[in-house]
């Protein structure tokens, strides 16, 4: 259709119409785009419903021969898994046992090397070993600080986030159950 069909300034009503019909208003613009992206919506999830069905048979097997080896990994190794289990159940508090165990063989360790000299040094053994204990004071009450400071820290985290609660609690039952099998045997 030409731009200018009539005479007389006919034209002049024919020109706003014909741009009217070329460009649709925005409500039809909008309705053309939201129906665009539902389309390509519906045709994405059919593509990823398709791929799950092929997916998901396999799937359960890798997942069931994944959980069958990683039961008889820890079958062979049940204390290793006990520790770490329990490590996420206490939670950084657990760091305490071994180094207060290791601080007071050192301090022992040390008052059996003050015997070395066959009493030459003055003083009684509970003199000694007390002295020894007030060297290390010091280093204990910080390093129970701290721990303590992570400790609150990672108790807070796992009552805000009940998904950390649950994987704590779950933690807490396989290092019972593992303990039980370190003990009884299966």
């Amino acid at each position: 259709m030409p731009l200018i069909t009539a005479t007389n300034g006919e034209w002049l009503t024919t020109v706003p119409a014909l741009i009217a019909e070329e460009e649709p208003n925005d409500w039809e613009w909008t309705k053309h785009l939201f129906g665009q992206i539902w389309e390509f919506t519906v045709c994405a999830v059919k593509l990823v419903v398709e791929w799950f069905a092929l997916v998901i048979p396999s799937l359960g097997v890798w997942v069931s021969q994944l959980a069958v080896g990683l039961f008889q990994f820890i079958r062979t190794h049940p204390t290793v898994f006990h520790a770490i289990a329990w490590s996420i159940f206490f939670g950084p508090i657990i760091v305490l046992v071994p180094c207060l165990l290791l601080l007071e063989l050192l301090i022992l360790s040390l008052l059996y090397l003050s015997f070395a000299a066959h009493g030459a040094l003055p003083g009684s053994i509970e003199a000694r070993f007390d002295s020894l204990k007030e060297y290390f004071m010091d280093f204990r009450e910080s390093l129970f600080a701290s721990v303590e400071s992570k400790t609150a820290i990672f108790n807070k985290w796992t009552v805000d986030h009940p998904i950390f609660f649950m994987a704590r609690l779950a933690a807490g039952v396989v290092g019972s159950l593992l303990l039980l099998e370190i003990y009884t045997g299966w």
